[in-house]
């Protein structure tokens, strides 16, 4: 919870104020050519922030393989949709394309959910 709370108020901070501070940072001209990749940024790193947490449990609870095959697709199909996204639409596609990534990564929470009332559910029986 702590973990989803701390990285969505950095990530909310990121979208409302990136513009601001990349025109502090960088000047107009930068800041305006730069603010699209850093929306799709904030959110694909914001998706992975929150998967930090889930990946460390799932090692520790020898999922070894489900993190390592997650990774392993999820690598390979954001390096193919950054292959086919930067062709049309630049750098924002790399954007899009970590974001594909953070979404695949993302499940593993799904997965964490229900390994963890599994795990629940048979301590309490």
């Amino acid at each position: 919870g702590w973990n989803f709370l701390a990285s969505g108020i950095l990530a909310l901070g990121l979208l409302i104020f990136g513009r601001q501070i990349l025109t502090l940072w960088l000047g107009e001209a930068e800041a305006g050519a730069s603010t699209d990749v850093l929306l799709y940024l904030t959110v694909a790193y914001w998706l992975l922030a929150m998967n930090v947490v889930p990946h460390f449990i799932l090692l520790g609870a020898g999922r070894i393989r489900l993190v390592e095959v997650s990774n392993l697709v999820a690598g390979f199909v954001s390096l193919l949709a950054m292959y086919m996204l930067v062709q049309n639409y630049g750098l924002v596609g790399f954007g899009v394309a970590r974001i594909i990534y953070g979404v695949i990564i993302f499940l593993n929470i799904i997965y964490l959910v229900g390994y963890l009332r599994e795990k629940n559910g048979k301590h309490s029986t």
